[in-house]
């Protein structure tokens, strides 16, 4: 079985969320949604280590979970300095990968509900085809507003990555399994 290293960049400022609230501090179902997100890679055979690329002190997210806090210290979860774009804090987050990795992974922090038959087809189709990223098909219509009507664009047949969110441009590194 193949092994990945997982890198989740959580040093984002929150500011579409508002209010200066970090949202990966909020509660869903009682767990903050870091914690949810880092849970939903911790107990895979297939995942060699997780780096969390954070601005935040531990003891702001660990909340003193003993599971958490136990491979913090043996160097299964190890942090590195989030960078000022989410492609700055992946890389970051390489410098500090163990050097025998081949398989790396890239998960959004905000990102809680991913469910592990998804991690699962991922992984499986990275180490085929040498990566893979998770996309959901488009089958609705589009209006494009570039004048006084809306003009139709359909979208069947496109793809919308499954992380949901737009990435700056250059950024190949979000949401995707490669063999490093």
């Amino acid at each position: 079985m193949e092994s990945f290293v997982i890198i989740i960049p959580a040093a984002g400022q929150s500011t579409r969320f508002g209010g200066g609230r970090n949202k990966l501090l909020e509660q869903l179902g009682g767990q903050s949604i870091l914690r949810r997100t880092l849970r939903a890679f911790m107990n895979r055979a297939d995942v060699g280590g997780i780096v969390l690329a954070t601005q935040m002190p531990a003891a702001l997210w660990s909340e003193a979970d003993p599971e958490i806090e136990r491979r913090l210290n043996q160097g299964w979860l190890r942090l590195s300095p989030g960078g000022a774009s989410r492609a700055a804090s992946v890389r970051n987050a390489l410098s500090v990968v163990p050097p025998e990795t081949a398989w790396v992974a890239v998960h959004d922090a905000a990102r809680p509900l991913v469910s592990p038959e998804l991690i699962t087809r991922v992984f499986a189709t990275a180490v085929l085809h040498g990566a893979a990223a998770p996309a959901l098909a488009v089958n609705l219509t589009v209006k494009e507003a570039d004048g006084p009507l809306p003009t139709r664009v359909f979208a069947n047949g496109a793809a919308s990555f499954a992380l949901g969110h737009a990435n700056s441009p250059g950024d190949e590194t979000s949401g995707f399994a490669a063999r490093i």
